[in-house]
C-alpha cells in the first residue's frame, strides 16, 4: 500500500474551518497522525495521511470534495512517499 500526504491551505478562511476540514478529511479516510519507527506522531495543522492502493491523482481528488464540502476553496498539495524521516512532532498518547 502506497502512502501520501497531503497538505491543504484553504482561502477566506473562517473561525472552525480546519476544525470542520479535519472532520471532512477523517470521513474519507485521512488521519491526522503518521507511524514513525518508535512512535505515532501528529501531523503538522491542515497536513494528511492517508494509506490506500490508490494514485495520486485519487487522493487529491478526495481532499478536493472535502474543501468542496466547507464550501471553500484552497490549495492542495499531495506526496507520494517512497520513505519519511519524522522528526520534531509530537507523539500521540
Amino acid at each position: 500500500m502506497a502512502s501520501f500526504t497531503t497538505r491543504i491551505e484553504l482561502d477566506d478562511v473562517k473561525l472552525g474551518d480546519y476544525y470542520t476540514l479535519d472532520d471532512e478529511m477523517h470521513r474519507r479516510g485521512f488521519t491526522r497522525t503518521i507511524k514513525g519507527s518508535d512512535a505515532v506522531y501528529k501531523m503538522p495543522e491542515a497536513t494528511y495521511n492517508f494509506v490506500g492502493d490508490i494514485e495520486e491523482q485519487a487522493v487529491y481528488d478526495k481532499a478536493v470534495q472535502a474543501i468542496a464540502a466547507l464550501g471553500r476553496t484552497g490549495g492542495i498539495v499531495v506526496t507520494k512517499s517512497a520513505g519519511r524521516v519524522i522528526g520534531g512532532l509530537h507523539k500521540v498518547a
